[in-house]
């Protein structure tokens, strides 16, 4: 029997079984455990297996991560993620639990006494044990293999997914980087998928958003999820039955009969008594706070029973009156709603197009403020799976226009940003001619030395220098030169922000991400700059509310690297 396996995370259907014997990983044809990365060392790393405990040891040029930290040494345990290259690994034990959990608590004793390259704290890692909250929102999440833990819903925005980035960390395959997302908004918390192609299903069936009730399950890839809370707000709405016998049913419309000619006759008597008198009817007036008052609350149960054109309709009359800023905003909520549900029938037609237009004309109209965030996160999200559609279609100048048109805040800003790099640097590899390396290192070379790094098109020093990564992946040149470009922006990027000069420094920032898009430090100076060019009035800003980012010269600027 198997002792272990290394499964390759993006296709669990590749593994490696291990036994008690020892391995050798890496490029070449010679290894136990061959890995087709350009990025990884011929002979990457020996598995060594010991006193039940299989030791992973960096022998290659290249780093190894373990849970993205950098190793040289490392006792693995069950659901330890491996990074070699650009192929990632997890480690799954294959004992019978008990043997396994002794195993795998040696091993922890043994790495906790190792010394760790890097101490950068981890995000939050879902099977950590901690004390579960008692009170308030959680989920509690079940992975395939039977562990569980109870999350608490602290924050208004919840991302959970398999990136390292993620609020909540899941680390199984079939897990997306960006999975979904719970937000909390006024009536309640809200299940959103993030991903179009890995949605999470209820019930076997595929969902874009859901209003959460406590109770309610979902899955999340093979994960499984449970929303639990004891607020008022999240319990489920449930319809009282009664059922009666036939006994029951007798009496109830004796019941019945009793009552109608016992309302009769006081009716008539009312009649009799109060016709000498002849009083007037009295018409109540209704004060114009009621009517919103009534209307609203109207307009709000219609939403909540589905009934989405009646709720337009009421919301669409009390637009009449004048309403208080406050009042405004409450509507506007309740609007957002309705345009995102009919958003999601369009998208769901498979109406891309048409749900992003309309979404955008929603904000044109009403505004980008906190009331209409939900409707911004949604354009976002349909903005992303166009842009992915337009790319694989090879409609570069479209996948651009609508990965640029992303907000900063967004959920998925970060994958807009590495799809602009992926996009500009393919773009420009397509148009350079094919040539031995010598060549190509001659041409680059001279590029760097007269500063063209990463323009013009198609003629750059970087473009280049990656065309050499792609063929001979430890060039030492060509990776010394990319670390220097690198070094280049960021100290001029730097110098400009200093010196309060934010447009020259944003450009020299974003320079640096067509190189290192996942740079969180580069990302958190371009936001800086954004926002006080934002403040002082500058000309570089966030796309704006509708804005669907439809001036396609700089998008095509972007590609021709002007």
């Amino acid at each position: 029997m198997f002792l272990a396996r290394l499964i390759v995370k993006e296709n669990p259907e590749t593994s490696y079984p291990l036994e008690d014997r020892d391995y050798v990983i890496g490029r070449s044809e010679e290894c136990d455990i061959q890995v087709p990365d350009g990025f990884v060392s011929r002979r990457q790393a020996r598995l060594t297996f010991d006193k039940g405990a299989f030791i992973l040891e960096n022998t290659g040029s290249n780093p190894i991560f373990v849970n993205n930290r950098k190793v040289d040494r490392h006792v693995l345990v069950d659901s330890d993620q491996v990074t070699m290259g650009k192929t990632d690994f997890i480690f799954r034990r294959e004992e019978t639990p008990s043997v396994a959990s002794e195993t795998d608590a040696t091993a922890r004793e043994e790495a906790e006494k190792a010394p760790s390259v890097d101490t950068e704290e981890e995000k939050t890692v879902l099977f950590q044990a901690g004390s579960p909250s008692r009170e308030g929102a959680r989920l509690v999440i079940a992975t395939p293999g039977g562990e569980s833990r109870i999350y608490p819903l602290k924050t208004r925005k919840l991302v959970i997914g398999r990136a390292a980035d993620a609020d909540l960390r899941l680390e199984d395959p079939s897990v997306s980087r960006r999975h979904c997302v719970i937000e909390r908004e006024k009536g309640g918390y809200v299940l959103k998928s993030l991903t179009y192609t890995n949605p999470v299903t209820i019930d076997g069936q595929p969902v874009n958003e859901k209003p959460l009730a406590s109770g309610d399950h979902f899955r999340i890839g093979a994960c499984s999820a449970t929303f639990l809370s004891d607020r008022p707000e999240d319990y489920p709405t449930r319809e009282e039955k009664v059922v009666l016998n036939g006994r029951g049913r007798g009496l109830l419309a004796a019941a019945l009969v009793a009552l109608v000619l016992l309302s009769a006759s006081g009716y008539g008597l009312y009649r009799w008594l109060s016709a000498p008198l002849k009083l007037p009817e009295q018409t109540p007036k209704t004060s114009p706070e009621a009517s919103y008052a009534d209307r609203f609350k109207t307009a709000a149960e219609q939403i909540e029973a589905g009934d989405f054109p009646s709720a337009r309709n009421t919301l669409g009359v009390l637009l009449q009156e004048r309403l208080t800023p406050q009042e405004l905003q409450k509507v506007t909520e309740l609007l957002s709603r309705i345009a995102i549900h009919d958003a999601q029938q369009m998208a769901e037609a498979g109406n891309l197009r048409e749900a992003r237009q309309h979404l955008s004309a929603f904000l044109a109209k009403y505004g980008a403020g906190e009331q209409s965030k939900s409707v911004q996160d949604r354009l976002d999200l349909y903005r992303l799976q166009s842009a992915q559609q337009l790319e694989r279609a090879g409609d570069h100048l479209g996948a651009l226009r609508e990965f640029s048109a992303i907000a900063e805040d967004s959920t998925v800003y970060d994958q807009a940003q590495q799809a602009l790099s992926r996009i500009w640097l393919s773009y420009q590899q397509k148009q350079v001619p094919t040539l031995p390396i010598p060549q190509l290192l001659e041409q680059a070379d001279e590029h760097f030395r007269e500063k063209r790094y990463t323009t013009p098109v198609n003629n750059n020093a970087y473009v280049i220098y990656q065309l050499i990564l792609a063929t001979d992946p430890q060039n030492p040149v060509a990776k010394e030169r990319i670390e220097q470009m690198k070094e280049f922006y960021r100290e001029h990027g730097e110098r400009y922000f200093q010196q309060k000069h934010h447009t020259a420094a944003l450009s020299y920032f974003q320079r640096y991400a067509l190189i290192d898009p996942d740079d969180p430090e580069n990302r958190a100076r371009m936001a800086e700059c954004k926002r006080l060019l934002r403040k002082e009035g500058g000309s570089q800003r966030s796309p704006g509310p509708g804005d669907d980012g439809r001036s396609d010269d700089r998008f095509r600027d972007l590609l021709e690297g002007k």
